[in-house]
This record gives C-alpha cells, sequence and structure tokens, in this order.
C-alpha cells in the first residue's frame, strides 16, 4: 500500500469547487406558523425589523436575518463537516473531511449515489417507492496545495476509486490528517462519465472561502424504475441516473 510520501503536490486545486449539501429550495418565514398568509407574515417581519434597532456589529443572538444567513450558510457548506466528524472515503469518522466536486454534474454523481443509499437503509424504502429531497449547491474557493491522487488512481484501477471498499483511502486520510496535511485530489469514484470530474478532499478548513450559492436542486428517486431523477429549475429535467449503473458486479 502507498504512503502519503509517494503523492506529490499539485496547485490545480486552487479554484472554485462545487459544494452540494441538503437545503430547501425555499427558505420557511420563521411567523409562517403563526398567520394565515404571507402578508400577515411580512407584517410582522417588519414590525421586528422596526422595534429591534441593532448596532453596527450587533451580537450574534440579535443579528436580523441577512446576518444569520450569511453566517448559516458558511457554517453549513465550510464547517460542518468539521465540527461533525463522520466516516467518508479519506475519514474513518475521527476527524472531518471536506469535499467539493469540479463542477455541478460530479457532485450530483457524489452525493445522488449516497442519497439513495440512505433512503435504501431507511424506512423509507419500505412504504415509499418515490421519494424527494432537495439541495444547495454553493461554490467554495479553495487557496491551497493538494495531495496529487490522480497518478495513483490511474495506474492502480479501482482500488483508490473503488465504489465500497475504502479502507486504501481511509489509510492515506488517517496519515494525512496525522501529519498535518491539506488533502486529495482525486478523480470522482460515483461519477459515470467516461471523463469523469474531479474531488477535492479538505482537510483544512482555513483554506477555503464560500463564494456564494450556485443554484437549487430537486433529487426524485424512482425507486420502482430504478432512476433518479433531477431537477435544476423547477418542473425541468437536468440529469437522470439509472441506479443500475452504481451497483457493483458480484
Amino acid at each position: 500500500m502507498i504512503s502519503v510520501s509517494e503523492l506529490g503536490l499539485t496547485r490545480d486545486a486552487q479554484r472554485d469547487w462545487f459544494r452540494n449539501i441538503v437545503s430547501l429550495r425555499r427558505s420557511r418565514s420563521l411567523f409562517a406558523s403563526l398567520v394565515d398568509s404571507e402578508e400577515e407574515a411580512q407584517i410582522l417581519i417588519e414590525h421586528e425589523v422596526a422595534v429591534k434597532p441593532y448596532s453596527a456589529v450587533p451580537p450574534a443572538t440579535q443579528r436580523p436575518f441577512e446576518f444569520a444567513e450569511a453566517l448559516v450558510g458558511i457554517a453549513d457548506v465550510i464547517l460542518w463537516p468539521f465540527e461533525h466528524p463522520a466516516a467518508s472515503r479519506f475519514s474513518d469518522g475521527h476527524f472531518g473531511c471536506w469535499y467539493g466536486g469540479s463542477d455541478l454534474e460530479t457532485t450530483i454523481y457524489e452525493t445522488g449515489y449516497y442519497f439513495w443509499q440512505d433512503i435504501e437503509d431507511s424506512a423509507a424504502s419500505l412504504r415509499e417507492p418515490q421519494v424527494e429531497g432537495q439541495r444547495r449547491v454553493h461554490r467554495v474557493a479553495y487557496t491551497g496545495l493538494l495531495l496529487d491522487l490522480r497518478p495513483k488512481v490511474l495506474a492502480n484501477a479501482g482500488v483508490f476509486d473503488h465504489p465500497t471498499n475504502l479502507a486504501p483511502c481511509r489509510a492515506l486520510g488517517n496519515e494525512a490528517h496525522e501529519n498535518r496535511l491539506p488533502g486529495f485530489l482525486t478523480y470522482s469514484a460515483r461519477d459515470l462519465r467516461r471523463t469523469r470530474g474531479l474531488v477535492a478532499a479538505v482537510l483544512a478548513p482555513d483554506l477555503l472561502t464560500e463564494n456564494g450559492v450556485h443554484c437549487f436542486l430537486t433529487y426524485r428517486l424512482d425507486r420502482v424504475h430504478g432512476r433518479l431523477f433531477v431537477e435544476r429549475s423547477e418542473g425541468e429535467r437536468f440529469m437522470e441516473i439509472s441506479l443500475a449503473d452504481w451497483t457493483v458486479p458480484g
């Protein structure tokens, strides 16, 4: 098995990456459950703004919606995986790892696979033939170097991009974390296109900068026909993926 010492560093990761997270297409008003119409909710919002003036740098608990949305966005898009470590391709769950895709489609293949798997592992798979999920995609800039795993992926087919055996990548991730290395640049393991997109697996959150919302998506999982449909504009199909293409032979 290879060591991180065998990997070179690359500047190819110094660019914007796409981060695809769970989110609602439309935010819900905090007052919506208290009134009968959007007009009445707006009156309450305007009243709160009028009676709760704030200073130039208000405390977090008193910031109006525009401040709160910005802070929550950064927390969701960059800090969440570091504050809530979970097992992933390059982590055994003892430390956080942030993932971004080189393009929108790559993020859909990656997150769509896990959306399908999560549904199959949940009670929804027993009762719901069709399941919907909503996503928000951000652009996030990365400013550092990354260990380049791409040559090893190409030279060792099915090892560092295996669909289910994550042990080789987790071993590299543990070694990189212990040595305070920034992370990896590699090919997507879920991207079904002939020319696969890239994935940045980042271990250093201070090298990431949130650059705004790129788009919203809706995932529609059709378990009866074995398809995942993706909408970018509501009601208009952007991508369609056959679940069978993600199935590991044997």
